[in-house]
């Protein structure tokens, strides 16, 4: 639809912002509330301006014909939790990246190790852990070793293939990874190099569902995700991760996600988990 010159700007009544909150918790499990209208606003208005629409309902329409999800990326992403940066709360990804040297180690030179990193910190996190485990097993490329880094949007998997990061973005980055892996492209830039990024596939995928690759994980790891989702979207996707891992699998979530131990994963750590094979208990989220 041709976008029409306006002397006004279009109004988000209390229809149109409900069947956005609507769309938005059916396609992804995001939950929005009214504190969160103002901003919705913002972002759509945005849109409308990028896609050349007229109206909020134009725009509700153009996200029920948004089928590979872009659009709901492009739109969800105002809300997602602000990037501190590589290595910001790098916990959890030191201690998979100590797992996986164990593992390395267990099964010998040019092994299999695959990590599926998804959320709305998945570049960041991708980025950071492949560091991490270059100094930990000194050689990557002595493994089959591949990390799939995915999240709803588009763009930010964009970037993430770029590897480009502001300086800002890359100051805990400890000095001796930064002299390896990072080189500065402008004042305000720098870019991680290409002998890293091969090892990160960046794909645009949403959680919810099944994901288009046929392989097996060693670990999953997602941040700063699961307290925005319905409780009923975050069974789907812990099934989802479980249904994913080998036998003796790890999830890495951050330390407040609210999920105990369950039938599907063995609370071992804080935000560390390992997948049974059996199933013991009722799943519980605390």
């Amino acid at each position: 639809m041709e976008a029409l010159d306006r002397d006004f700007e279009p109004v988000l009544d209390e229809g149109d912002f409900l069947r956005l909150v609507s769309l938005v918790r059916s396609h992804c499990g995001y939950i929005l509330s009214d504190r969160q209208k103002d901003g919705l606003c913002r972002r759509v208005l945005t849109r409308l301006e990028a896609l050349g629409l007229d109206s909020f309902a134009d725009y509700c329409a153009y996200l029920v014909q948004d089928t590979d999800g872009c659009e709901m990326g492009q739109l969800i992403g105002w809300m997602r939790h602000q990037s501190a940066g590589l290595f910001a709360d790098a916990q959890q990804v030191k201690f998979l990246a100590e797992w996986l040297t164990i593992l390395a180690k267990k099964r010998g030179p040019a092994s299999r190790i695959r990590i599926w990193v998804a959320g709305p910190w998945a570049c960041e996190d991708a980025y950071t852990l492949a560091m991490v485990a270059s100094a930990y097993m000194k050689n990557l490329s002595r493994y089959d070793f591949r990390i799939l880094a995915t999240d709803l949007d588009e763009t930010r998997m964009a970037q993430g293939q770029q590897g480009v990061f502001r300086t800002q973005e890359v100051d805990k980055v400890p000095a001796s990874l930064k002299a390896r892996w990072l080189t500065r492209t402008s004042d305000i830039h720098m870019q991680v190099d290409t002998g890293l990024r091969d090892f990160i596939d960046f794909k645009q995928f949403n959680v919810l569902n099944d994901l288009p690759v046929k392989r097996a994980f060693d670990a999953v790891l997602m941040r700063r995700a699961m307290p925005d989702l319905e409780r009923p979207h975050r069974m789907i996707i812990l099934r989802k991760f479980r249904d994913r891992l080998l036998d003796d699998g790890r999830l890495y979530l951050s330390t407040n996600e609210g999920l105990a131990s369950n039938q599907w994963f063995e609370a071992i750590g804080p935000g560390m988990f390992k997948k049974r094979t059996r199933v013991f208990h009722r799943l519980r989220l605390v």
